[in-house]
């Protein structure tokens, strides 16, 4: 996610970068992410009731990326939009799509032993290599 859009978006709406702590825990400093909220307090620091967003026509709370890409009128996210390339997108893959990907992520090196530098991912990753042996790709 471009850090640009979550400054941009912090400005007129709300959301927050969480901070945690990075020592001691290799898992947050391999996979070199962020943690993030845009779910607001029920009441502002004054007391005031606040408004939670609600995903356009719909009732649900929005996800991360449709809140991240809905400008809300605002003039600079909204340029900012239209110039960005990479806007953050939330999709669900069809299963005949999920071995070509995963090969991809092997050339870059995304593997559970990667975003899980511990013996816990190494397992995982010895078993995902196990399991896709016997895999046919179609």
């Amino acid at each position: 996610m471009p850090q640009i859009l979550l400054e941009v978006t912090a400005k007129f709406k709300f959301l927050k970068v969480v901070e945690i702590p990075k020592f001691q825990n290799e898992n947050i400093v391999a996979q070199q992410g962020l943690f993030t909220s845009h779910i607001p307090a029920l009441k502002s620091e004054s007391g005031t009731p606040q408004t939670l967003p609600a995903f356009k026509n719909n009732d649900r709370f929005p996800y991360l990326d449709e809140y991240l890409s809905d400008s809300a009128g605002d003039d600079l996210h909204q340029k900012l939009l239209d110039k960005l390339k990479g806007k953050p997108l939330c999709f669900t893959l069809k299963y005949n799509e999920i071995a070509p990907i995963r090969r991809k992520l092997d050339q870059l090196n995304i593997t559970w032993a990667s975003m899980m530098p511990n013996l816990e991912g190494a397992t995982k990753e010895a078993i995902r290599r196990s399991a896709m042996k016997n895999y046919i790709d179609f």
